[in-house]
């Protein structure tokens, strides 16, 4: 193509970004007041925020090192290990997972991240 110039690093460096960006860009974060307690809350908020493909599960957790400051995400969640707390990264508002550190009421055993509103001490989580 005469008159063309076609860079493919820049090409593939965009492609990159859109593709990443759309990962922690579009989990589409929302500061919220508190988190679901209850599975009906949980499936009603779920609703509300309208997650999409590929980042289609609802989560709400503690954000990390932040007492009494909650958010919502869109996320892919999993399996979330025994004794572990699931909280919002401060910086990026990703999920991470956390020691539990309460003397009860952590989980007992590996819960799939959107059963969180079982463990309300997760909630808590500061350290």
């Amino acid at each position: 193509m005469e008159g063309c110039i076609f860079d493919s690093s820049f090409m593939v460096r965009l492609i990159l970004s859109l593709i990443v960006c759309g990962y922690v860009c579009g989990n589409l974060f929302k500061e919220v007041s508190s988190c679901p307690s209850s599975e009906e809350e949980w499936r009603h908020r779920s609703e509300k925020k309208q997650c999409k493909e590929p980042i289609s599960d609802f989560m709400c957790a503690a954000i990390e090192n932040q007492q009494g400051r909650f958010g919502e995400i869109c996320t892919v969640v999993g399996l979330t290990g025994k004794g572990k707390c699931v909280v919002l990264d401060a910086d990026t508002y990703n999920l991470n997972f956390v020691r539990c550190y309460a003397t009860s009421g952590c989980p007992p055993n590996a819960y799939i991240s959107f059963d969180l509103y079982k463990y309300p001490v997760c909630y808590n989580y500061s350290r």
